[in-house]
C-alpha cells in the first residue's frame, strides 16, 4: 500500500514537465522526456543520496495513454526487490492527469537486512528445524552438569569457584591506572554487530487504484486505493510470520492553501488483520486487529520546506541502510539530524494523526488479552511560534486470562481516556537546544531557561476518566514549570461509584488486608459533593495541599 503511494507520486511528478498534446496519442519522444522530467524531480525532491535516477523506471505510450512501471525502490546496502508497480497515466485536457489501474506485480518479494547482535545471528544458524524439536528429548541433566558437560566440550577446565565481591573489588582497583591496553584487555569487549535477512512475500487480491493530480496545484489531487485481501509471510529474523488482511481502502488529498503552501490529508482502513507465528517458531503467539482506522493531515506545509524535509530524512535512510556490518547509527551525524531540524522549523502551521484499533486479541504462550478498542490522536500545531499539543488516549474493555485470577481479573478498567496537552513551549527555543543536543553540546544556560520565559511550560491533563471496578474517576489539571526545578499545578479529581469499588475490593482475600484501608484512608481525605467525593489538589511552593489539608505534614506527622 505504501509503495502505492510512492507510485503514485513519483507518476505525479513525471507530469510537471510534460508537453504531451491532450487531444492525441502520446509518443515515444513524449514518454521520454517524461523518464527524464521524473528522475531530476526526484533528485530535486530526494537529493543526491537516494541515488534512484538511474532507476529503470519506463513510460510505454499506450495510444492514448502511458504504461507505467517502475521497480520497487530499495535503499543503498538493502537487496533489490522482485516486483514493480504499475498504472496507467493519461493527460486530461484541463492540465491534470489521470492515473489509473494502480497495482503491484504479484507475488511481491523484498528483503531487509535487520541489524542484530553477532552472537545472535550465530545462534540462530545453530537453532534445530521444528521435526528435531518434535524428536527431541526432555533433558534431565542438572544445571551444574550441563554447564560442566559444556565446559568439557569445548576443551576447558572445570568452572572456576565464584569470586567473592571482596575479589572483584580488588581486582577492579588493579586495573585503575594501567594503560589503555591493558585495561581493555581485562574487560569485554563491545559485542559486534550483524545483519541478517528478513524476506517479505506478499500476495495481494483484488488490488485497485485510480488518482487525478494537477501538476500546477491549483486545484485539489486526490488519490484512492482498494485491496480486497492480502498474505504476508516472512522468513528469517528472531520470528517467522503469516499475517492476512481481510481488506484494505485509503485516500490522500493534496491540495493549495495559500501561497506556496499545501494541505495535505490522508486516511487508511483495515480490516480483519491477523499474523501468527509461522511453523517452526521458536514461540507461539496471535495477533488478530477487528478493524484499523489511521487518518493524518498536515495543513499550511510550505512547499520548499516540504522539499529539505523529504532530503534530510532521505539521507537518513540512506545512512542507515547503507551500513552493512556493524550498528546503522554509526553513518548517522549530527550534521543530518541538524539538517533534519532546520527543515522542520516552520514547515506546517498544524498537524495530526489518528489511530483507532477495534477488536484487537493478542495471545502470546497460551497468555490471552484482549481489547475493546484503542485510540490515539496528536494534534500539533504553531500559534505565533509557540507549539501547541495534545494527545488523546483511549482504552476499552481491557480482558486478561491465565494471568490473574478471575476475582481480580475483574478490576482491571474497561475505560481509560486521558487528554494531556503541552502548550508554552516556543519553536525557536526548542529547536535550538535540539541541536546543540544532537551536536553534543550543553545548551547555555540562557537558552534553557528562554524555554521557560513565555509564561513557563504547561503540561496540562484536559480531561481523565477511568472505570474500573464499579467506580469512576474524572479529573483534569495542570502543571507549569517557570524553570527546569520550579513548577505548581493544580488538579480536581472525583469519583462517583466509590464505595462499590470498595465493597468488591474487601471480597478479594489477597487484598482485603492492605488495599481495603488504603482506599479508605483516600476515601477520608476527599470530600462530599454533588453525590461524589471530590479532591482538589493544588501543589506550590514544596507544599502538596488536598482539600486544602497539608498533605506533606501529615505525612511528616505519621513517620515520627
Amino acid at each position: 500500500m505504501i509503495a502505492s503511494l510512492r507510485m503514485v507520486l513519483l507518476a505525479g511528478a513525471a507530469l510537471l514537465t510534460s508537453v504531451a498534446a491532450r487531444a492525441a496519442d502520446v509518443t515515444a519522444d513524449q514518454g521520454r522526456a517524461a523518464e527524464a522530467a521524473v528522475r531530476a524531480w526526484v533528485n530535486t525532491m530526494l537529493g543526491p543520496a537516494a541515488m534512484i535516477s538511474a532507476s529503470p523506471m519506463t513510460l510505454t505510450p499506450a495510444g492514448d495513454h502511458f504504461d507505467l512501471t517502475m521497480p520497487l525502490i530499495t535503499l543503498p546496502g538493502q537487496p533489490a526487490a522482485s516486483s514493480a508497480m504499475m498504472a496507467q497515466a493519461r493527460p486530461l485536457d484541463d492540465g491534470k492527469w489521470a492515473v489509473d489501474d494502480i497495482h503491484a506485480a504479484m507475488p511481491m518479494k523484498f528483503t531487509i537486512l535487520v541489524p542484530v547482535p553477532a552472537d545472535e545471528a550465530k545462534a540462530d544458524e545453530k537453532k534445530p528445524d521444528a521435526k528435531a524439536l518434535a524428536e527431541r528429548k526432555p533433558d534431565t541433566r542438572s544445571p551444574a552438569e550441563r554447564k560442566a558437560e559444556e565446559r568439557s566440550a569445548q576443551g576447558k577446565p572445570p568452572a572456576a569457584r565464584a569470586k567473592t565481591p571482596a575479589e572483584l573489588k580488588a581486582e577492579e582497583r588493579a586495573n585503575q591506572g594501567k594503560p589503555p591496553a591493558a585495561a581493555a584487555a581485562a574487560s569485554p569487549t563491545t559485542p559486534a554487530t550483524t545483519r541478517v535477512p528478513v524476506t517479505y512475500t506478499v500476495n495481494i487480491v483484488g488490488q485497485d487504484g485510480h488518482a487525478v493530480l494537477d501538476p500546477t496545484l491549483a486545484t485539489a489531487s486526490t488519490m484512492t486505493t482498494t485491496a480486497k485481501s492480502a498474505t504476508i509471510h516472512t522468513e528469517g529474523g528472531p520470528v517467522p510470520m503469516d499475517s492476512t488482511i481481510g481488506a484494505y481502502t485509503s485516500t490522500a488529498t493534496v491540495k493549495p492553501s495559500g501561497t506556496d503552501r499545501v494541505d495535505f490529508t490522508a486516511d487508511a482502513t483495515m480490516q480483519d488483520y491477523h499474523t501468527a507465528a509461522a511453523g517452526g517458531s521458536p514461540m507461539a503467539f496471535t495477533v488478530d486487529l477487528k478493524m484499523v482506522k489511521v487518518a493524518m493531515a498536515v495543513l499550511g506545509l510550505d512547499r520548499s520546506k516540504a522539499q529539505a524535509i523529504t532530503q534530510a530524512t532521505t539521507s537518513i535512510l540512506v545512512a542507515a541502510g547503507a551500513q552493512t556490518t556493524g550498528p546503522a547509527s554509526q553513518k548517522i551525524g549530527p550534521e543530518l539530524v541538524t539538517a533534519m531540524l532546520a527543515a522542520l522549523k516552520d514547515s506546517a502551521s498544524e498537524a495530526s494523526l489518528v489511530e483507532e484499533v477495534d477488536g484487537m486479541s493478542i495471545d502470546a504462550n497460551n497468555v490471552p488479552v484482549t481489547i475493546g478498542k484503542v485510540g490515539f490522536k496528536l494534534d500539533a500545531k504553531s500559534v505565533n511560534g509557540m507549539l501547541e499539543a495534545r494527545m488523546p488516549v483511549e482504552v476499552r474493555d481491557i480482558g486478561v486470562k491465565n494471568v490473574l485470577p478471575p476475582d481480580m481479573a475483574a478490576l482491571l478498567p474497561t475505560l481509560v481516556t486521558l487528554r494531556p496537552a503541552v502548550s508554552g513551549v516556543g519553536v525557536a527555543e526548542l529547536s535550538r537546544i535540539a541541536t546543540a543536543y544532537n551536536e553534543k553540546k550543553e545548551p547555555s544556560p540562557a537558552d534553557m531557561q528562554a524555554l521557560f520565559s513565555h509564561g513557563g511550560i504547561k503540561l496540562g491533563l484536559e480531561a481523565m476518566s477511568v472505570a474500573l471496578a464499579g467506580a469512576t474517576f474524572e479529573g483534569e489539571g495542570a502543571v507549569i514549570y517557570t524553570s527546569a526545578v520550579d513548577f505548581s499545578g493544580t488538579m480536581r479529581i472525583t469519583a462517583t461509584g466509590y464505595d462499590d469499588m470498595i465493597q468488591k475490593v474487601s471480597t478479594i482475600p489477597a487484598l482485603k488486608g492492605q488495599a481495603v484501608p488504603a482506599l479508605v484512608f483516600v476515601k477520608g481525605i476527599g470530600k462530599a459533593e454533588n453525590n461524589k467525593i471530590v479532591w482538589d489538589i493544588v501543589y506550590k511552593d514544596g507544599k502538596a495541599l488536598v482539600n486544602n489539608v497539608d498533605m506533606s505534614s501529615m505525612m511528616g506527622a505519621a513517620g515520627k
